[in-house]
């Protein structure tokens, strides 16, 4: 029997959203034991710069010699040329692709998916699987196709979305995923020898488009001397605040300077891209002592992922612009009894063991 394969293209957003792409199409081909094809180079609607032909090979971020899952990269492999063709046209896959399945319960070209569907690999009776299932739709990729596409769509939290099995197999899969998706130690090793500042605090301030998309969840921190109130009730001053932002007038945090000493990237970074700002200032919100980014926003929601894996406080309920309580479901370990777990929802530590 030939191989098969996943084919795949992510949410192209920013840089968060394409991770966790990359996480439910990497899932899925776990529990469908597929190889999955690794796309090419690639144009991020928030990271990159000036004109569309300017793309990133996101592949080449993480720590890939931890890469447990069967892979492909593209241009390092004599593929036929349908799928070269596909990832350099638009339209109708079915044309250019053979032997090809598409499921018809992930919408083509929508960026968000169901929080209705659960994909499995195979079929399961047990009561676990009724439990993880709970209300929602069965996806099954049990597939004769060679290949199977899943097209610009894969915006989710994959622990919740992709059945990978009982409790001992999730937290393979989840092990296999948190010890790819790290990023490579070279973006770690810049932060370790330009920000020795010795203990400090952060936070991300997300404004921008965020306006548009989310006004009302920013009120409490639209103003200067709104945000100066909510980061004096959280931080403690007598360490520095490092503030990763895209606000690009830096007068705006002019008034936490009266309490804190802050720090910005251009504090000890000049010459960055603007993809490297973005993994560099997640590295240094990671290591902060304590981190409280925005509600909803992914970038904030990964840094917290990144502060759990290395057994940091990741309390990403809450946030410069939200003080709340923490969810009781935030405790319970099977999260998806009751309600469905949206992409905007905060993270369950189920993106670390069960």
């Amino acid at each position: 029997m030939s191989e098969k394969y996943i084919i795949f293209s992510p949410y192209r957003s920013g840089l968060c959203n394409v991770i966790m792409s990359y996480e439910v199409a990497f899932a899925i081909a776990h529990v469908t034991n597929r190889t999955i094809i690794i796309p090419p180079a690639m144009h991020l609607t928030h990271i990159s710069e000036g004109a569309k032909k300017n793309y990133s090979q996101f592949w080449s971020l993480f720590d890939r010699s931890n890469n447990q899952f069967n892979t492909v990269e593209i241009l390092d492999h004599c593929f036929e040329q349908a799928i070269d063709n596909y990832y350099s046209w638009s339209g109708d896959a079915n044309k250019v692709l053979k032997d090809c399945y598409i499921p018809d319960k992930f919408p083509i070209n929508m960026p968000i998916c169901d929080d209705r569907l659960c994909v499995i690999g195979k079929l399961s009776n047990t009561s676990d699987f009724t439990n993880f299932l709970a209300q929602r739709q069965i996806v099954n990729l049990d597939r004769p196709e060679q290949y199977i596409l899943l097209e610009n769509n894969l915006f989710h939290h994959y622990w919740y979305w992709v059945y990978a099995g009982d409790k001992t197999e999730r937290n393979t899969l989840k092990n296999k995923i948190n010890r790819l998706f790290r990023y490579s130690q070279r973006y770690y090793d810049l932060v370790a020898n330009e920000v020795a500042v010795g203990p400090y605090n952060a936070i991300h301030v997300r404004r921008g488009d965020f306006f548009i998309q989310y006004g009302q969840a920013l009120q409490s921190v639209a103003s200067e001397d709104k945000l100066f109130l909510q980061v004096s009730q959280l931080m403690d001053p007598t360490l520095p605040l490092y503030i990763a932002t895209d606000e690009p007038n830096q007068d705006f945090f002019k008034p936490l300077t009266t309490r804190y000493r802050v720090m910005f990237l251009n504090s000890f970074f000049k010459n960055l891209t603007k993809l490297e700002a973005a993994i560099v200032e997640q590295i240094i919100c990671s290591q902060a002592e304590q981190f409280l980014g925005t509600i909803p926003s992914t970038y904030s929601k990964r840094i917290n992922v990144m502060r759990g894996l290395d057994g940091k406080p990741a309390t990403d309920y809450t946030g410069i612009n939200q003080i709340t309580a923490p969810d009781a479901r935030m405790s319970d370990p099977i999260p998806w009894k009751n309600s469905c777990w949206g992409w905007s929802m905060s993270s369950h530590p189920q993106w670390m063991q069960e």
